[in-house]
């Protein structure tokens, strides 16, 4: 798994839900990505988003009440 590539994380609010979500850019719909992210309330827990293909959009939210602390995403192509 890796972090760099074409695809980029942006941090989502829904209401009072807090997460993030990866995109990829057009042209990469032979890479995959997964997004991450790191909540925090009592405990700090990571979710994780699904691995999907470069056309589709990883999402992912905290559960209530916690908070999102840091958001990443893992990508790579289909075939190295």
């Amino acid at each position: 798994m890796r972090a760099e590539g074409p695809c980029y994380v942006v941090d989502i609010n829904v209401g009072e839900l807090q997460g993030a979500r990866s995109i990829c850019p057009p042209g990469t719909w032979t890479h995959w990505h997964q997004v991450h992210v790191r909540c925090r309330f009592i405990a700090e827990p990571t979710e994780h988003g699904p691995v999907v293909g470069g056309t589709s959009v990883s999402e992912v939210f905290c559960r209530k009440p916690h908070y999102r602390v840091r958001s990443w995403n893992t990508q790579g192509p289909d075939h190295p």
